[in-house]
């Protein structure tokens, strides 16, 4: 243990003394976030295009469709339910609201229902809208019942305050800071290896499991504190606040740092010397940077490029990461994410070891 922590301290005081990497995992993701903020710091996220199709229309159903109406985060397109499904099939809505007949006369029965169609593949988009019909069904009962229902959501929804821009936006640079911390990672490994380090620690009491542990631990406290300054920086700045649970983030943080250092160690395995070290990353960096809705949202995407996207480990990062701090979202709702990455963190640990050249 003792070899472990002398490692690890050395490794903190060589990044201290690295100026370029201190830029690229905390500065420039700050500045990102300063960018950003100062652009849409006030502004709302763009509305989603929602298709309403009522069946039948009387005194019971304009209340719920004058209560769609009003919810800000709703661009509403009224028409036939057929109409309507074929444009969600096609990625022109986000989900269809369907008020089929006999409305009425289940409302009175008190089992009235309102249909929601919409794609599970777009989680962020579907929660939010389910979250906000979901407010308006219930200020609906209360109003009727003067009673609140038991069971309902508390009428605070992302939807009907508004969620702002840089809000979306600081969990996307949080997770391109992580992914950049792992993948650029791997110089280290390769500077050390083409000064011969790990050849002179080969006739030292110090194994190579011991540099291992020593970088991943090194890996992971670096990433809680990045992390942690980054959302600060947020908070102080733009007043972002972080409403999930921070056990929970702090386990999505861990696991992605792990998986982007997995996927280090495969690049360093690849690059030849150090200059070859940094045109290899981009080619791992770019793609997830600007299609793994950082910037901006993936259903904004062409409809043949998704399937790509959902394919990379930073996508389901970027999922948990919002999902935790904008919507306090627990371990069930971020349970496909953390499974994908680890599937990626398995799959990359065991080319790495395969492919991993100490010398």
């Amino acid at each position: 243990m003792d070899k472990i922590i002398r490692l690890l301290t050395a490794n903190i005081k060589e990044t201290l003394r690295d100026k370029a990497t201190l830029f690229w995992t905390i500065l420039f993701p700050i500045i990102f976030i300063a960018i950003f903020g100062i652009v849409y710091g006030n502004e709302e996220y763009p509305p989603m295009d929602v298709g309403l199709a009522v069946e039948e229309t009387n005194d019971a159903v304009q209340p719920l469709i004058d209560g769609l109406k009003e919810v800000e985060m709703f661009a509403i397109e009224e028409g036939s339910r057929d109409d309507l499904e074929q444009k969600l099939h096609d990625g022109k809505l986000v989900a269809v609201i369907i008020v089929e007949k006999g409305f009425a006369r289940d409302f009175l029965r008190q089992e009235a229902q309102v249909i929601v169609k919409y794609d599970p593949a777009n989680r962020t988009s579907s929660e939010v809208v389910l979250s906000a019909l979901s407010a308006v069904i219930d200020g609906m009962n209360q109003f009727i019942t003067q009673t609140k229902d038991p069971i309902s959501l508390k009428p605070e929804s992302v939807q009907t305050e508004g969620t702002r821009m840089i809000e979306w936006l600081v969990p996307g640079i949080l997770g391109m800071s992580i992914m950049q911390l792992g993948l650029f990672a791997s110089a280290t490994f390769v500077t050390q290896r083409e000064k011969k380090l790990f050849r002179r620690l080969a006739v030292t009491p110090i194994k190579r499991h011991h540099v291992v542990i020593s970088q991943v631990l090194f890996r992971l406290i670096f990433g809680v504190i990045q992390s942690t300054i980054l959302l600060l920086f947020g908070w102080l700045l733009y007043r972002v606040p972080v409403h999930g649970n921070l056990i929970i983030l702090l386990s999505v943080i861990c696991v992605s740092v792990v998986m982007f250092l997995s996927m280090g160690y495969i690049i360093a395995s690849l690059a030849k010397n150090e200059e070859s070290v940094e045109p290899i990353v981009q080619v791992f960096a770019m793609p997830m940077m600007f299609l793994s809705g950082v910037f901006f949202p993936i259903e904004l995407m062409p409809e043949f490029i998704r399937p790509f996207v959902r394919a990379l480990p930073l996508t389901y990062l970027n999922d948990a990461l919002r999902a935790v701090i904008n919507q306090a979202e627990g371990f069930a709702a971020i349970g496909t994410d953390l499974l994908v990455m680890g599937i990626w963190l398995v799959g990359s640990l065991a080319v790495a070891v395969k492919i991993f050249k100490w010398e």
